[in-house]
């Protein structure tokens, strides 16, 4: 009896592998872009949340005070046109330090430009998160522009 057609092989051959790594290969080949976008998408979501929230309540200041609603007069006397204001400076604004603080943001990302007698930009800026998760969102800038 011949000893060598007798025996049984066992595991797998080289071909078989190097065909699962390359499935394993083109399967995480597109994956991992579907998370990056995914996780992108997260940031940007909390990054246009906040300001919205924000807009709205200009939109309230403006129309509650008294005189001209719609005129940010008031705002510009007491706040430097132009500057960036930190929205939590704004006292009408009536934010408490954390109301903004989200995963990637915090309340010291927002701020108020552009402020005129009819016009404001609200920005979020990644760079100025305190947020232990800020490198996620070094250099996005994100704005809302009423007017």
């Amino acid at each position: 009896m011949d000893t060598k057609s007798s025996r049984h092989h066992a595991g797998f051959a080289l071909v078989e592998l190097l065909i699962v790594v390359i499935i394993a290969g083109n399967l995480a080949s597109v994956a991992i872009p579907l998370y990056r976008r995914a996780t992108e998408r997260a940031f940007l979501t909390e990054a246009d949340t906040a300001p919205g929230v924000m807009a709205r309540s200009m939109r309230t200041v403006l129309i509650s005070h008294p005189g001209d609603p719609g005129n940010m007069l008031f705002l510009t006397a007491q706040y430097t046109p132009g500057a960036s204001l930190k929205t939590s400076d704004v006292i009408e604004l009536r934010n408490d330090e954390t109301d903004l603080d989200g995963r990637f943001f915090d309340n010291g990302s927002y701020r108020l430009q552009s402020l005129t007698a009819t016009t404001n930009a609200i920005y979020a800026y990644g760079d100025s998160s305190s947020i232990p998760n800020k490198n996620s969102v070094s250099g996005m800038i994100r704005s809302i522009n009423q007017g």
